[in-house]
């Protein structure tokens, strides 16, 4: 009974974790947005940010103050994310 309460648990966390990241996933175009960004450079910003979860904890890690330089780096390829 012990195990399976953990196992369910583990389940329980694992969706909830997914379904944070999807949230978060989906909130980074919006915060985009708010940058002083050409569309075609928003679209590929959010294309490398949600393509791994370490690059959408990072991205939500930055200051707003910082984000337009920071995505400005890793559109220059200054700063290189994790891909998938």
């Amino acid at each position: 009974m012990a195990q399976s309460s953990t196992a369910f648990l583990k389940i329980a966390d694992s969706v909830g974790f997914e379904d944070r990241l999807a949230t978060k996933k989906e909130k980074v175009f919006g915060e985009l947005e708010n940058l002083d960004l050409e569309l075609l450079d928003m679209f590929a910003a959010h294309a490398i940010i949600v393509s791994a979860e370490e690059n959408v904890d990072t991205f939500y890690g930055i200051p707003q103050n910082y984000r337009q330089a920071w995505v400005g780096a890793v559109l220059a390829g200054k700063i290189k994310l994790k891909t998938t």
